[in-house]
Formats: structure tokens, C-alpha cells, sequence
């Protein structure tokens, strides 16, 4: 089917690429907060002691800080594979939650945000 740009709107094609993307996006999330788990408990463990309030709410936030990283992270890779298999709630509300969630986040964000809102808008209309 052409769409009103004379492109073939293949919409299996474009949730493959999606799909891809996310999961690289999810993976170097999981990477990025293992490392900085892995970096706040060796630098921050040693100095770790009651009398050190300040250092112990540190440690704390940046936990929680690798801990929201990774459940974005966890979300994005299922949000993959939800997409390559075309399962309802992906190609629905929360691909376009998503899509719309992306569209404010720095440049490669807004573009990937936008790819996505167009493929699941040609899939809408495909359907």
C-alpha cells in the first residue's frame, strides 16, 4: 500500500528498525547503569561510616539514580520486543506514550521519538 508520499509503508519493516534501536537504547542502559553502580560502590564504600551523613546521602541518591536507569533500561528492551512482535499495548497507548515521552529529549530522542509516533500512526492506518 502507498501512503501520500509515494513510499511503500511497510509497517513490519519500521517496528524491526524500531525494535533494534530500542533494544541497543535498553542494552547500553543496563551497561551504563551496571558501570556506575559499579564506580558509586567502589569509590563511595570505603569512606561509608555513620559519622559521614552527607556521603551516605550521596550513595543513596546515586543508587537510586542507577536503580530508576535500569528499570527505564529493563522497560525500553521489553518495549523492543513487544514492538518486532506487534503485540497490542506496543502498537497502542504505550508506543505512542513513548514516542510522545521522546519527543522531549535531546536531539536523537526527538528524532527517534518522531520515527516512532510516524511508524505507529502508518500502522494505525494500515490496520
Amino acid at each position: 500500500m502507498f501512503n501520500t508520499f509515494g513510499t511503500i509503508a511497510n509497517t513490519d519493516k519500521h517496528f524491526r528498525y524500531l525494535g533494534i534501536i530500542y533494544k541497543i537504547i535498553g542494552w547500553l542502559g543496563v551497561a551504563i547503569s551496571g558501570a556506575l553502580f559499579v564506580s558509586a560502590f567502589m569509590d563511595i564504600y570505603p569512606f561509608l561510616s555513620a559519622a559521614n551523613l552527607e556521603l551516605m546521602r550521596f550513595a543513596a541518591t546515586s543508587m537510586l539514580i542507577v536503580f530508576i536507569v535500569l528499570l527505564i533500561s529493563l522497560g525500553l528492551l521489553q518495549f523492543s520486543r513487544a514492538l518486532n512482535a506487534k503485540r497490542k499495548w506496543a502498537t497502542n497507548i504505550i508506543g505512542y506514550l513513548v514516542g510522545f515521552i521522546l519527543l522531549f529529549t535531546p536531539p536523537i530522542g526527538k528524532l527517534l521519538g518522531a520515527y516512532t509516533l510516524w511508524a505507529l500512526v502508518q500502522h494505525a492506518k494500515n490496520a
